[in-house]
């Protein structure tokens, strides 16, 4: 199954979007919304170290729904374009016919422009789909119009209920006095003309069907849409990233991120020890099981766009240290332990979007804080025990030492709780007097 556009659809109000520029200021919408959009389109391209241009495409000459609202989008769409920082240009009558929109002119590695992302209003749909919202919160409307609805719900009721008796009584009327085969045929083919009439007449109406807007309901109005796409479509955006690296994909993205080449099949066990790491990690890793020259293997994994090239013998299975190379250089790296060489790798994932950390942080809070915060109780407790028998922490506990000295540098502006760290807090006291 395959996604061949990333188009994400957002409905929001009216006022949202196609306000006065002069409320979208005040009320910061433009940096909600748009410019939300913009500065995701901005991390997004930024992973692959793309640059891309932005026009402004405005109301086309077949545009559907009132100027004065096109008007409003555009100037809206416009402030945040300006907001976002980056040069834009204005691309005339360029826009779709539902609403104005953003284009984003992506360059390849040999110039060209090619449009990806696109990020688009739209009044039509709504009118289509008959989307409205309530903008206001009248009690005294929204109980008029409950009522409303109860009264059409029971009157609805009613006529079914009726509906359903009188075809009772005609079965009933029908079951006392029987009709011959001839009234009954009579009767079939009557239904039946009546029927094809009622078909000829719908399949007319449809000819001449023409789509009229619903009024809105009284308190309510039309939201707007914004279809939004990023990459755009996947095969282009592809094709342009594979022409922009030439097939040396960066490594977080790469399908062939490390290659573990042993000297010889003595060390075949260690390199199986390797990758079978790399793999738990998460990273695309593999062995290299070749009778071929240790340089034949090193050569085959750089034509083949490995990242990194990690060659293990004698030396690195003693002391369980990898030797690394890199793709793109003769010169290798150096040796690392298995573990120096996942934290290096994991340098080269792609941080975080703005709005993923404020998930996070909304999710989880102050996760960094909250992790250094149980780090420091772990210790204060640690200390606190130290301190159950003896007056100082250095030595026999007798005289300050310079383990005292230490520790006091590092929690002398720290409030220690009394009852969660008595002896701890005692020393502190102790110290505060001497150091004072």
């Amino acid at each position: 199954f395959f996604f061949f556009n990333d188009t994400a659809t957002t409905e929001i109000y009216t006022e949202q979007i196609v306000g006065s520029v002069r409320c979208v200021q005040e009320t910061g919408i433009n940096a909600e919304y748009m410019g939300t959009q913009l500065k995701f389109l901005e991390y997004f391209y930024s992973l692959f170290n793309f640059s891309f241009s932005l026009e402004l495409s405005t109301r086309p000459d077949n545009a559907l729904g009132e100027k004065s609202i096109w008007d409003k989008a555009e100037a809206a769409l416009a402030e945040a374009l300006n907001d976002f920082g980056q040069e834009w240009k204005l691309n005339p009558g360029d826009g779709a016919f539902y609403g104005p929109k953003i284009d984003i002119q992506l360059k390849d590695a040999f110039g060209r422009k090619h449009q990806c992302a696109t990020i688009q209003l739209d009044f039509v749909l709504p009118i289509r789909f008959n989307l409205q919202y309530r903008a206001s919160e009248d009690q005294e409307q929204i109980e008029v119009e409950k009522v409303a609805s109860q009264q059409h719900l029971q009157e609805t009721q009613q006529i079914q209920q009726e509906q359903a008796q009188a075809e009772k009584q005609q079965e009933q009327k029908a079951e006392a006095h029987p009709h011959t085969h001839e009234q009954q045929d009579e009767q079939r083919s009557h239904k039946d003309s009546i029927h094809s009439h009622a078909d000829s007449h719908k399949e007319k109406v449809s000819q001449t069907w023409e789509f009229q807007e619903l009024p809105l309901k009284h308190g309510f109005q039309r939201p707007v849409i914004i279809h939004r796409a990023i990459a755009g479509s996947f095969e282009r955006f592809m094709a342009v990233l594979t022409e922009e690296t030439g097939g040396k994909w960066p490594f977080w993205l790469s399908p062939r991120q490390v290659m573990v080449c042993p000297i010889s099949e003595k060390f075949l066990d260690y390199a199986e020890q390797v990758t079978s790491r790399l793999k738990l990690e998460g990273y695309e890793a593999e062995l290299d099981k070749s009778n071929v020259t240790l340089n034949k293997k090193i050569r085959n994994a750089q034509l083949a766009q490995y990242n990194y090239i990690l060659c293990v013998g004698e030396e690195e299975m003693k002391t369980q240290t990898v030797d690394v190379r890199d793709r793109d250089s003769k010169d290798r790296i150096g040796k690392k332990t298995i573990s120096e060489f996942v934290q290096f790798l994991k340098t080269f994932e792609p941080a975080p979007s703005q709005f993923f950390e404020n998930l996070r942080q909304k999710a989880f809070g102050n996760y960094q804080q909250q992790a250094n915060e149980n780090e420091q109780q772990a210790e204060m407790r640690h200390l606190n025990n130290d301190l159950l028998y003896n007056t100082y922490l250095a030595g026999d506990g007798l005289e300050k030492g310079e383990r005292d000295d230490k520790i006091w540098e590092k929690y002398s502006s720290v409030e220690i709780d009394k009852v969660s760290y008595p002896n701890l807090f005692r020393w502190s006291l102790l110290m505060r007097k001497i150091k004072a």
